[in-house]
């Protein structure tokens, strides 16, 4: 019998890494993002219009750069926290400011070839939610600054999701093997 997929013959196991991309659209993005913020502007209790309407424009032209930037900063800290599975060398290249809106975002993290496919679908939807979660705190922190107790139930769903994919990222890697005696 041959070797495939990097099977090591001794242990009947597979070692190597695959590459495995997540890809979130931005306008899959701004689409969670104005419908939980639409619904947080209408379900917001003894607020003067003005912070209901500002709530609920939080995609909308003027407020979109903003937006931006943050999707920016938590799909960088999304990378970061991935770290075991996304750590790159460093290469010489230029970073700058610039506001750029890319149409998605892209994480490509290398796991073992056991780590699991449903996992890593998972591991999507928890990021996808996360940053969402994360946008809308920072922008009711921003436009409802009396009144923290909206922002501070998105931060902690974000925290919530952030200790999810914590979770699946240190699920377990390898085959279990269970002794042949229960002693």
């Amino acid at each position: 019998m041959g070797c495939y997929n990097g099977c090591n013959k001794r242990k009947g196991t597979q070692t190597g890494t695959r590459a495995v991309v997540l890809k979130f659209r931005r306008k899959n993005l701004d689409y969670s993002i104005e419908n939980s913020a639409y619904i947080e502007s209408h379900v917001m209790k003894d607020e003067s219009e003005c912070i209901k309407h500002m709530v609920s424009d939080i995609c909308q032209s003027g407020n979109r750069d903003h937006v931006t930037r943050l999707l920016a900063v938590i799909h960088a800290g999304v990378i970061e926290k991935l770290y075991p599975f996304t750590k790159r060398e460093v290469v010489e290249e230029v970073i700058d400011d610039n506001l750029w809106e890319p149409p998605e975002y892209v994480i490509t993290i290398h796991v073992p070839v056991t780590f699991s496919q449903t996992s890593c679908h998972l591991l999507s939807r928890l990021i996808h939610e996360y940053m969402v979660y994360q946008v809308l705190y920072d922008w009711l922190k921003m436009t409802d600054r009396e009144k923290t107790v909206d922002a501070q139930h998105w931060l902690e769903k974000a925290e919530a999701v952030a200790k999810k994919i914590d979770k699946v990222k240190n699920y377990r890697r390898g085959t279990l093997e269970r002794p042949m005696h229960p002693f």
